[in-house]
């Protein structure tokens, strides 16, 4: 919280305010610790906006190793992980109508530009980005999330939330599941 303060360039403690502790926790996904303060969720979470034009999606995997190790993916080079995860087509499917299609996506994470690495001792984060042009996007209606069915045992959970001009939401899962937008 003080970091939070520090970056808006205030000198007020959060502490003080009965309120901050509970606004900051949601605002950063943080997790209470018992002892150490707070730490970031380590449940990965996927992020959905429609932008008028198509969806943006973008996930949040807060330590790579655990995600590697339950997909049973140690083996896997950086360079293949990498275009797995960016092949979005597999993992989201769009209601036909809508006629979305792949337009980008992005893996990012130090884990994936480095050569050498030892997951046992240095933590890593993973964003993947993706974007989807829909050429009607007034048809859009639901998303199929298939993650849980593409990478096997390589999510215990998954935080969703989504944004759109006509709803929002969000829901924890353990199941491959369908978002519908209106």
């Amino acid at each position: 919280m003080k970091l939070l303060a520090a970056c808006l360039g205030l000198s007020v403690h959060l502490a003080l305010i009965p309120s901050a502790g509970l606004a900051t926790e949601r605002l950063f996904n943080l997790a209470p610790q018992t002892n150490t303060g707070y730490e970031l969720s380590t449940i990965p979470r996927l992020l959905i906006n429609t932008t008028g034009e198509g969806v943006e999606l973008s996930l949040e995997l807060p330590n790579i190793q655990n995600f590697i190790e339950r997909s049973a993916l140690p083996s896997t080079t950086a360079t293949a992980l990498k275009a797995q995860l960016e092949a979005g087509s597999d993992s989201f499917q769009f209601n036909p109508a809508a006629e979305c299609q792949l337009m980008s996506a992005q893996a990012e994470s130090s884990y994936l530009n480095l050569a050498a690495i030892n997951l046992n001792t240095t933590p890593y984060a993973l964003d993947v980005n993706w974007a989807f042009s829909c050429a009607k996007p007034a048809a859009l209606q639901a998303l199929k999330i298939a993650l849980f069915t593409h990478f096997p045992q390589g999510f215990e959970q998954l935080a969703i939330e989504w944004v759109t001009d006509v709803s929002e939401g969000q829901l924890e899962t353990n199941l491959d599941t369908v978002i519908k937008f209106n």
